[in-house]
């Protein structure tokens, strides 16, 4: 597959913070792009990985501002997934900004 195709399913699946499974698998599907059900799967570790990277970061009790989280996200991003482009980056980046507000981390 490549990159272009697989950063469009990955803004599809991460738009609006809903994890968009039924979007991504109708793109999928009308699109022929064969294997979606795996890029679910690892989609959904790319979040996973790189949130639990933040909390690594973090403990025992630290806080990160913005600028922090957005360089940590954007490092790690370059060395995980070289196939990112910016929307993805974005994408991801946003959703990891709500997570670290939402669960305190990020600093006021």
């Amino acid at each position: 597959m490549n990159n272009a195709i697989k950063n469009i399913l990955f803004h599809i699946y991460m738009e609006k913070f809903a994890m968009n499974d039924d979007a991504l698998i109708a793109y999928a599907e009308e699109n022929n792009v064969e294997n979606h059900r795996q890029l679910l799967e690892e989609f959904n570790a790319i979040r996973s990985t790189s949130y639990d990277h933040i909390w690594e970061i973090i403990k025992p009790d630290k806080h990160l501002a913005a600028s922090e989280i957005n360089s940590v996200v954007k490092s790690y991003s370059l060395e995980n997934f070289s196939w990112f482009d910016d929307e993805s980056f974005k994408a991801l980046l946003n959703w990891i900004m709500y997570m670290c507000w939402h669960e305190g981390i990020l600093k006021d």
